[in-house]
């Protein structure tokens, strides 16, 4: 079967051929340093010592060889760099041998190991750890790229790094199906083979499978839906216990689980079963492994969600009573002045001008006294009462009681919704050692 490309056909062109210089990159690689004039000046002929130069250019540049691709506006400038009649160069007359003597000079003098079977095993482990994780193909092929020159290693060409990735791809592939092969027991595959079954309830007119069945959490609040997501998530927290001891020996990390998993939930169901068995527990153990340690992840982001919406609109009303506060604050001491002047200001005055009028005896000031706080005793109830009004509406202002009754008498909701998943989840506390 053939395998699929990890770059467009264009793109493999693109990687395949030579760089394209600008004036300054032309400038920059070309440049014969006296290291550069002493390893042409080892070779003979035209031809060879144009080539070289172009080669090392361009390993220079990308760390790859072309063999015999050669930009013209490159070969121009290197020939009258050197000081060489371009009638006198021959590319197709720059054999195979030559090449070879010119790419182990080149390696040699930048210090890079030729790529081979050698090379491959250094990189190798990069590339399982990349390749376990799952990651696109194509981000594989850059990070295996990179992590050649980062390892001083000549970059081959599209078709070998493409075999190399493929091979190990079938590698890791074949040590998984292995894995499940001789790890499953019979009562863990009979489990794994209930998830393809069908439901059995005889009043729907269409039966879904147990596997679809758990595909999808709900990120609604409501209690019901809550409930719904959290019996889902204890059978499958059932399902890993059961099936633990064979995710383990499969290794592979939230990534790889992820890959595996993503396609039973985008698959239709004769697209799972049409696999092999052990492809088929393969992708049911990384989907079972996935879904439980996700719907945890949506049980929580539900808690939080449901708390954080009681809490803003706890705020809410707890703004709207102190906003009402204080503009109760504002008329209760308008009230009071309105009171004061009333009751207290003008009998003062009142009394002031009694004291001050030489006609009236004392007993006199003093009955005419007694009249007129006998007048005013209403007013100053009433300012008694609007100081005690407007105490009040401070004490309110100042603390938060308010605030702590508001959260009291909504918890029982807040308790409906949340309840199930805070005795459902297992925190793990921080190790503090």
């Amino acid at each position: 079967m053939a395998r699929e490309q990890i770059l467009k056909r264009a793109e493999q062109r693109a990687f395949d051929c030579p760089p394209i210089f600008s004036s300054a990159e032309r400038k920059k690689y070309l440049r014969l340093t006296e290291v550069t004039q002493a390893l042409i000046g080892t070779l003979r002929g035209s031809t060879n010592k144009v080539c070289f130069l172009l080669n090392l250019a361009y390993f220079k540049a990308e760390k790859r060889f072309y063999t015999r691709q050669f930009h013209e506006a490159d070969m121009l400038y290197a020939a009258r760099h050197l000081d060489i009649p371009v009638e006198k160069i021959n590319v197709k007359k720059y054999d195979t041998e030559s090449f070879q003597r010119h790419k182990k000079l080149i390696l040699q003098h930048l210090g890079f190991q030729a790529y081979g079977k050698v090379a491959e095993a250094r990189v190798r482990p990069e590339l399982q750890t990349m390749i376990r994780s799952q990651k696109r193909n194509k981000i594989i092929f850059q990070h295996l790229v990179e992590s050649l020159i980062r390892h001083r290693i000549e970059v081959p060409n599209y078709r070998k790094l493409f075999d190399f990735i493929s091979t190990e791809l079938q590698v890791h592939k074949e040590d998984l199906l292995h894995t499940v092969k001789t790890s499953l027991k019979p009562q863990q595959k009979d489990l794994l083979e209930t998830l393809l079954e069908q439901e059995d309830d005889e009043g729907k007119q269409v039966l879904r499978y147990t596997v679809t069945l758990l595909k999808r959490f709900s990120q609604a609040q409501k209690p019901k839906k809550i409930q719904q997501n959290v019996e889902d998530v204890a059978l499958l927290r059932k399902h890993y216990f059961n099936l633990e001891s064979t995710i383990e020996a499969l290794a592979l990390p939230h990534e790889g689980l992820r890959y595996y998993a993503q396609f039973v939930l985008n698959a239709k169901m004769f697209q799972v079963t049409r696999r092999s068995k052990e492809d088929q527990h393969l992708h049911l153990l990384a989907f079972i492994a996935h879904q439980f340690f996700r719907g945890q992840d949506v049980l929580v982001d539900v808690f939080l969600k449901s708390t954080q919406s009681l809490h803003n609109q706890v705020i809410r009303e707890h703004k709207d009573k102190v906003f009402e506060h204080r503009r109760e604050y504002r008329r209760s001491v308008k009230r009071l002045v309105t009171v004061v002047q009333k009751g207290l200001r003008s009998p003062l005055d009142s009394i002031e001008s009694i004291t001050a009028n030489e006609g009236l005896d004392a007993d006199a000031k003093l009955e005419q006294i007694e009249e007129l706080l006998a007048l005013v005793k209403t007013e100053r109830t009433l300012a008694e009462e609007e100081l005690d009004l407007l105490d009040s509406t401070t004490q309110k202002m100042l603390e938060d009681a308010e605030y702590y009754d508001l959260l009291e008498s909504k918890s029982r909701r807040l308790q409906n919704r949340v309840a199930e998943i805070i005795k459902f989840l297992h925190f793990k506390g921080k190790d503090k050692t």
